[in-house]
């Protein structure tokens, strides 16, 4: 079985295979994310598997909490955040193109509308 990744500032939404169909791992789960500082709330769901993690980005990081489901056992398998990091390049870089064409068409309309 995969894990996949999903992150957000402050959000984190991870697929632990270990916590599907199993309450009690679902539980124990929850509890390593919850002595993290920072945490604000931790949901893991043993339907689908699925972990929501709500943190202080300014007192934990993603990568603190995956290494500290790593230490207790669970993503035996890596999971890795560097196509997250690509798309988030990638949205950037769009983002900017396009407040760069909208500012320059507002400008031109500006400057015609002065004429």
């Amino acid at each position: 079985m995969s894990s996949y990744l999903h992150v957000m500032d402050g959000r984190l939404r991870v697929k632990i295979p270990e916590t599907k169909r199993s309450v009690s791992k679902a539980l124990h789960v929850e509890q390593v994310i919850r002595s993290l500082p920072g945490i604000s709330r931790v949901t893991a769901n043993p339907t689908t598997g699925n972990v929501l993690v709500l943190f202080d980005s300014g007192q934990m990081t993603h990568d603190e909490i995956l290494s500290a489901l790593k230490k207790a056992g669970y993503l035996r398998e890596q999971v890795s955040t560097s196509s997250f990091q690509f798309t988030t390049r990638v949205v950037d870089t769009v983002s900017h193109a396009v407040a760069r064409c909208v500012a320059e068409v507002v400008m031109e309309r500006a400057i015609l509308s002065l004429l």
